[in-house]
């Protein structure tokens, strides 16, 4: 259901806009935090034990995944 319902709001044109303000980082952190902690039986492990069950990479580290592989294709654009 993460996957789903959940994953691609979180990172709905996160190419085009990457949150500058550690609130807006904070805001949408919160939710995946309250999302994995809604997981039966990982309710009591600590946030990344909870990441590591479950496959999913913190919002951070897929960010900085996401504007490296934008920033791939810029430098490898064929020139027309």
């Amino acid at each position: 259901m993460y996957e789903t319902y959940v994953k691609p709001h979180l990172e709905y044109c996160i190419q085009a806009w990457s949150p500058k303000l550690q609130t807006d980082k904070m805001l949408l952190q919160k939710v995946q935090r309250r999302d994995t902690r809604m997981v039966k039986g990982l309710e009591k492990l600590p946030y990344e034990n909870r990441l590591e069950k479950l496959g999913i990479n913190s919002l951070k580290r897929r960010r900085v995944r996401k504007d490296l592989i934008e920033t791939f294709k810029i430098l490898t654009e064929k020139k027309q």
